[in-house]
């Protein structure tokens, strides 16, 4: 669960966030497309299932990954750009979990 890793639902609609240092950071998820009712998919990724919009995105279709932001899909990606992204995304999770140089966690 590469993404789950660094991503944590804020709400029901599928924005994404993690807070990285102090910093809160939005970002576009990565997910396939596996149904689709009256312009709502339910996407999936990483374990993930969820619903978002795709009245930015009306000519995707089951089976396209889309970049998804704040119940959005916002683009169709191909699959090997939503791979790339996942495994960046675990990148940065196994980073921000490791302690900076020098620090042993202790007081």
């Amino acid at each position: 669960m590469a993404a789950a890793g660094i991503l944590c639902s804020v709400n029901a609609a599928s924005s994404t966030s993690r807070r990285i240092k102090g910093q809160l950071m939005c970002l576009a998820l990565p997910m396939r497309i596996i149904s689709i009712d009256e312009g709502i998919a339910t996407i999936s990724a990483e374990g993930l299932e969820q619903r978002a919009s795709l009245v930015l995105v009306p000519d995707a279709r089951p089976g396209d990954c889309v970049l998804v932001h704040a119940g959005f899909a916002i683009s169709i990606i191909d699959e090997e750009g939503a791979a790339e992204t996942l495994a960046l995304f675990a990148e940065i999770a196994a980073c921000a979990d490791e302690p900076p140089d020098g620090d042993t966690g202790g007081a």
